[in-house]
């Protein structure tokens, strides 16, 4: 389980952040990199070789809905504990939450939702409730309005 404070810091560096001092910029920056080379060292997200591996199709010709996935250092890499599941379920809930690559999508897929008895979304397609999965997080993208969604 990925924490929020790894996935958004402290907030004084969002803080210091927000009124552009340009040192703490520059150490929030270095501390998410060093957070998601923790995430690829630890496995929690693998390289497209080691994700085609896992689930034994070719990563790059699946479409960026199907996936779960974070750039670094010009590289994407894929969530690797949604590998397993089916791809079309996985574009299920990412078009009715709408995030798309990034932070709130990984948000998203790592975080225990009250709506599916406080287990992941991976968790709950694995027992069975896509369909629930696909109403939670539709349900969040109505309530939270259009403006995460991304531009088709």
């Amino acid at each position: 389980m990925i924490r929020d404070e790894l996935l958004v810091g402290s907030l004084e560096e969002l803080v210091a952040a927000a009124s552009g001092d340009q040192s703490s910029l520059a150490f929030a920056a270095a501390r998410g990199r060093t957070v998601i080379d923790g995430w690829i060292a630890d496995g929690t997200f693998v390289d497209a070789i080691e994700a085609s591996r896992r689930c034994g199709n070719a990563i790059d010709q699946a479409s960026p809905d199907e996936l779960v996935t974070i750039t670094h250092a010009g590289q994407t890499y894929y969530l690797s504990g949604v590998l397993d599941l089916p791809s079309a379920a996985i574009a299920r809930v990412n078009r009715a939450h709408g995030a798309g690559p990034g932070a709130a999508q990984l948000r998203w897929w790592t975080k225990r939702h009250g709506g599916l008895g406080a287990v992941t979304i991976a968790e709950a397609i694995r027992a069975g409730n896509l369909n629930r999965c696909v109403e939670v997080s539709r349900g969040w993208a109505l309530e939270h309005g259009e403006a995460h969604r991304r531009k088709r």
